[in-house]
C-alpha cells in the first residue's frame, strides 16, 4: 500500500502473530483498508485474505498451508468454515450483534470440542467503547447514533 500506519492494534496483532507462529489465527476487521494494511504488515506469514467479493486463496488457510487468515467481518461472517482457526482476533467490532455472532460462529462450530480464543481489541477513549456497549445492549440504529453523538459531545469518543 506504500504507507506507514501507526496503530496500537496493528502492533498488538503483529506481536501476537509473531509470538504464536504455529497457531491458526483468523483476524477480523470491519474495514477493508485495515485488512489490506494487515496483509502488508504480516506478509512474512503469507496470510490468506477474504474480502467482500474476493477470496484470495482461502483454501490455503483451510488446507493448513498458512496459519493466518485476514478479512472483513461481513465477508467472513457467513457461509465460510473457519473452524481450523483456534484464535479469532477482532481488531474492531461491527455494531451489529448479528454479524458479530455469525463471525464467531464460523470459528466455534457446534461439533467442535477444542477451546477457541476470541479476542476483541478495544482502544480506550474511542468509538470502540460505544460499539461494545451497543453490542451488549443490542441497540438499534437510532440508539447507536444517539448514544454516539451524546458520548462525542461529552468528550468520550475522541480519535
Amino acid at each position: 500500500l506504500g504507507m506507514t500506519v501507526n496503530s496500537a492494534k496493528l502492533d498488538w496483532i503483529t506481536d501476537y502473530v509473531t509470538d504464536n507462529p504455529d497457531e491458526p489465527i483468523v483476524i477480523f476487521t470491519t474495514f477493508r483498508q485495515f485488512a489490506l494494511v494487515l496483509q502488508t504488515q504480516l506478509r512474512q506469514f503469507d496470510p490468506a485474505m477474504v474480502l467482500g467479493g474476493q477470496e484470495s486463496d482461502f483454501a490455503r488457510f483451510t488446507g493448513g498451508v498458512t496459519n493466518i487468515l485476514i478479512g472483513t467481518i461481513a465477508a467472513m461472517g457467513e457461509s465460510l468454515n473457519l473452524q481450523r482457526g483456534r484464535t479469532a482476533i477482532f481488531s474492531d467490532q461491527n455494531w451489529s450483534s448479528i454479524l458479530m455472532t455469525q463471525a464467531v460462529d464460523r470459528i466455534h462450530r457446534m461439533d467442535i470440542t477444542e477451546p477457541k480464543h476470541i479476542i476483541n481489541l478495544l482502544a480506550t477513549s474511542t468509538v470502540d467503547h460505544t460499539i461494545n456497549r451497543a453490542l451488549k445492549a443490542k441497540w438499534n440504529d437510532a440508539e447507536l447514533v444517539y448514544n454516539f453523538i451524546k458520548e462525542a459531545r461529552n468528550g468520550r469518543n475522541t480519535h
